[in-house]
């Protein structure tokens, strides 16, 4: 029995990636039972971060890890989106991996596990339950339009394509971003896909943020802005205050900081 013990425990620390979070949902499935889990954690061998989620014995986890965790095991639409996707992506142009504060989304009453909501990861970490767009629940889909993944810390993780960062930016003006900011971050989106962005915007449920990318789109002029088929896209009616005190643009029917320039 001891070398059975010490035969599953073996394969189970070398097949740990490093700095990751294991639930046991997913160890469980894999055909560990909770009491060799509770032997390993007598032993020494791992460490438990929280009910449910477990870590490898003195092995830092960082965020890629726990996401791992969140989408792959877990199935959980939950991804890195808005201003921290285009820092991914080299689309942003502020903070270096490690000094920033990371903000994960995710659909409306998807709640995160209280194991990573409880945890004291070494970078801060948000939760922004969005409605922007009208998706899936649950893992993943075809049908859902935005997404790209990126290997970061070892690991594959999905977050927002930079065409669904943007709007994700958009969405936290003026609060959390600035008018100066969305430019110099639309100046760095050279390569938008036209049909992934006309998708999105078609879909997307706020008229503010639709208003706020056509707007800082057309200042900055890139190719792809040409292709978009703005006729398809609901903007709605009256006028809607975004920056206080402003100037209203007229052409989408925003306010503006006075100081920005007319088109």
């Amino acid at each position: 029995m001891g070398e059975l013990i010490s035969n599953n425990i073996n394969q189970l620390l070398s097949e740990w990636p490093p700095g990751g979070v294991l639930t046991s949902q997913y160890l469980g499935h894999r055909g560990y039972s909770r009491q060799q889990l509770q032997n390993y954690l007598k032993a020494g061998w791992i460490e438990r971060i929280g009910v449910g989620a477990y870590k490898k014995a003195r092995d830092p986890v960082g965020w890629s890890g726990a996401l791992f965790a969140l989408q792959d095991q877990l199935d959980l639409p939950v991804y890195i989106g808005g201003k921290n996707a285009l820092e991914l992506l080299g689309k942003g142009q502020y903070l270096k991996l490690g000094q920033r504060n990371l903000a994960f989304y995710g659909p409306r009453k998807v709640q995160l596990p209280v194991w990573f909501q409880r945890y004291e990861w070494s970078t801060k970490i948000s939760y922004q339950q969005s409605s922007l767009f009208e998706e899936s629940r649950g893992k993943f889909g075809s049908k859902d339009v935005g997404y790209t993944s990126i290997e970061e810390g070892g690991y594959k993780v999905v977050i927002s394509a930079a065409e669904r960062a943007i709007l994700e930016y958009l969405d936290g003006l003026p609060l959390n971003g600035s008018y100066q900011e969305a430019i110099e971050l639309m100046e760095n989106l050279t390569s938008l896909r036209p049909f992934i962005m006309q998708h999105l915007l078609e879909i997307c449920r706020s008229l503010k943020v639709k208003r706020l990318f056509l707007h800082f789109a057309d200042k900055v002029h890139h190719p792809w802005f040409k292709r978009l088929q703005i006729e398809k896209v609901s903007l709605g009616i009256g006028k809607r205050v975004v920056f206080k005190p402003g100037r209203l643009d007229r052409k989408y029917q925003i306010t503006v900081p006075k100081e920005s320039r007319e088109k």
